[in-house]
């Protein structure tokens, strides 16, 4: 049996549609598909989003609609704590989610209806 992907997927806080839509709905497509997701309401910082990667020890970090600036600041934080594998993708919910490297072995996890 393979080891499940874990991920990081940070919510931009503008998730107002309920359960089954936005970043909800995208976290409960890629549960339901064998991803391992842990859910960040908001990036407070990308300090405190490389740290609970480095934490919990993730293969990527999505971030949907994310500024440039925060992905930038995030993959310098998970280089820095020596984390130069974890992949880091930003786009919105679908795009994060197609962008993944092949080497998750997510490629087939493109969300279906309500995850965008």
């Amino acid at each position: 049996m393979s080891e499940r992907v874990r991920l990081i997927l940070v919510a931009s806080g503008d998730d107002t549609g309920g359960p089954g839509t936005g970043i909800s709905g995208l976290a409960r497509t890629l549960r339901d598909r064998g991803t391992e997701v842990i859910l960040l309401d908001e990036a407070r910082s990308a300090r405190h989003v490389a740290a609970v990667a480095l934490q919990e020890d993730v293969a990527a970090v999505l971030l949907p609609e994310a500024p440039e600036g925060l992905v930038a600041a995030v993959r310098e934080g998970l280089d820095a704590g020596g984390a130069d594998d974890v992949a880091v993708v930003a786009g919105d919910a679908g795009t994060c989610v197609a962008r993944l490297p092949d080497r998750l072995g997510v490629a087939d996890l493109t969300p279906g209806d309500g995850a965008g």
